[in-house]
């Protein structure tokens, strides 16, 4: 009996010390004095939803002319931005968008003219990142850029979500796709050096995609690279689990992701530059085993997040992708991240790289259903960091701590063996149970905002956009954590 209680008094013992928390800050090495993007166009928001609402209500019959008019406002507005490399900072921009927001809002009325949406979209968007090349590569070009290029996105993607008929699509767009080389995948023709921008399933996917000061859609980058003799695409990749890896494309598309965007750089000189670059990363990949970079220093290259992946092998050919860094101001993204490891706040973001003077849009797919995810995690995030803003910070439960540090040093002997552990190299046990709380009140929040949207498509007849996902999450979150 003695026995039993001695050991009782062990593993008693053991637990508490287990329990005891250690001191893990993450100084902040590098800051970002730029201000979080603001659209400040709730007036506009309403209007729309207003315009949208009165239109499901009543039927009204005048929205064929009304949309051929707003088509070719909209084609007009266009043409004013590409004869006048100035446009994009004149109010013809602004312009141009609230016209292909009013056109976007007629078409669920007129679905057989869904295509000549999709048509004018590819337009806009191939022709801002055209004249880009004529701009200066700052801080205000990049804000005129997000505002087109997300603003198109998010009216395409109301208007996807309000059709009746379910469209699941791979958009190609016209520029730099003209040479016919490369290696055909899912219908899109691919090369070595394009550059993949996706966005996972996981909560911590939304808290990266909407960390930035241009919040985004993406959370992921990978590299692609072809094997010049038997055509073998590898896909290169940091994980948080296990640094940067190499997949075959099976494997990368397996994997649920709710989109994907296509990048490659423009070439001039030398169309084997993205090759190069590639290979460059393939070389240095088979020499070295590169961990997983929590503190996003892009100028550390013994460790990599995915960004850096993609910057590194530039930058071996002399070409340097995020020349505008990314900055992250917001208190509450800045706080999260930092916890979570994050010391520099002037990095590389992944959906800002969609922004950058260097890289042309290919193509991008999304699967509807998958894209409902993607609105309602996002608005759960949005709602997240606002509490954030308010002092809210991810949790470590004292009582989970000596289980969270005998798994953390299990992983670390499936490390040394090669394996993946059930927390992350790099990642400590604090860190890990800060993870699993977000994990959980992002996904109750979601399971929350996904009730009261059903709801209000019961009483108005539609989904609600993203500006209601926003307010409907605000909501529940304000709710949920008033004690805290």
């Amino acid at each position: 009996m003695k026995i039993f209680f001695r050991i009782l008094a062990v593993i008693i013992l053991s637990y508490l010390i287990l329990m005891i928390p250690l001191t893990s800050e993450n100084p902040v090495r590098l800051i970002s004095t730029e201000q979080p993007f603001e659209w400040k166009s709730d007036t506009l928001w309403k209007k729309l939803e207003t315009d949208f609402e009165h239109l499901h209500a009543n039927h009204d019959t005048s929205t064929f002319t009304r949309l051929i008019n707003y088509q070719n406002q909209t084609d007009s507005l266009l043409q004013v931005l590409i004869q006048n490399e100035k446009g994009l900072f004149s109010p013809a921009a602004d312009s141009l968008l609230i016209s292909f927001f009013n056109y976007s809002i007629l078409i669920p009325f007129q679905p057989a003219y869904t295509d000549s949406l999709y048509a004018r979209y590819k337009k806009i968007r191939i022709a801002v990142k055209e004249i880009q090349r004529l701009l200066p590569d700052d801080i205000n070009t990049k804000r005129s850029i997000y505002k087109l290029l997300y603003g198109t996105r998010a009216a395409m993607e109301e208007i996807i979500l309000q059709l009746p008929q379910k469209t699941d699509a791979l958009v190609i767009f016209d520029s730099g796709n003209e040479d016919q080389s490369g290696i055909n995948v899912h219908g899109l023709k691919i090369k070595s050096g394009d550059v993949l921008l996706s966005r996972g399933s996981a909560s911590v996917s939304a808290l990266i995609a909407r960390a930035s000061n241009f919040p985004g859609n993406f959370s992921h980058v990978a590299l692609l690279h072809i094997n010049e003799s038997n055509k073998n695409i590898s896909v290169i990749e940091s994980h948080i689990e296990k640094g940067v890896a190499i997949a075959d494309s099976t494997a990368y598309f397996k994997d649920k992701k709710q989109r994907i965007l296509v990048l490659r750089k423009r070439t001039i000189n030398d169309n084997m530059v993205p090759h190069k670059a590639a290979s460059a990363m393939l070389e240095m990949l088979s020499k070295q085993n590169i961990p997983y970079d929590f503190s996003m220093d892009y100028n550390d290259a013994d460790k990599m997040f995915c960004s850096e992946v993609a910057s590194y092998a530039y930058s071996t050919q002399g070409i340097k992708l995020w020349s505008v860094p990314s900055g992250i101001s917001h208190p509450g993204a800045v706080a999260w991240l930092n916890s979570f490891g994050v010391q520099n706040f002037s990095t590389q973001m992944p959906s800002d790289l969609e922004y950058d003077n260097e890289m042309m849009l290919i193509a991008e797919w999304y699967d509807r259903d998958l894209l409902w995810e993607d609105h309602v995690y996002n608005a759960a995030m949005d709602a997240l960091y606002e509490q954030a803003k308010k002092g809210l910070s991810p949790e470590a439960s004292c009582w989970l701590l000596p289980l969270a540090r005998v798994l953390k040093g299990w992983s670390i002997i499936k490390n040394k063996m090669g394996n993946i552990g059930p927390i992350p190299e790099g990642m400590n046990a604090t860190t890990a149970l800060k993870n699993m709380w977000l994990t959980e009140n992002h996904e109750d929040l979601v399971k929350h905002i996904k009730v009261s949207a059903t709801e209000f498509q019961k009483s108005k007849g539609y989904l609600p956009p993203y500006w209601q996902l926003v307010k409907i999450a605000n909501m529940h979150a304000a709710e949920k954590f008033s004690n805290k």
